[in-house]
């Protein structure tokens, strides 16, 4: 990724948000095939789920969430206080 950002020369923002999104997308996506496998005690999905986690929150899709829905539907681990 480093290689072709320097290509382009290029650090728009939107992009690299974009970037990181996609990279939260694939993780829950390969978390939902560890569950459907059989994997869901997986150290690989905690780790999974919460990489996806601090990059949703880090570009404020966690925020929106948590305005949308009431503290009690938000799971523990997304509340407001992480």
């Amino acid at each position: 990724m480093n290689s072709y950002l320097t290509a382009v020369h290029t650090r728009d923002p939107a992009f690299l948000n974009q970037v990181e999104l996609f990279r939260a997308r694939t993780d829950l996506a390969i978390a939902a095939h560890l569950i459907k496998v059989g994997l869901s005690e997986s150290e690989n999905l905690r780790r999974l789920l919460l990489e996806a986690e601090t990059v949703l929150a880090r570009l404020g899709y966690l925020a929106q969430a948590q305005d949308a829905h009431p503290q009690s539907e938000i799971p523990e681990s997304m509340g407001r206080d992480a």
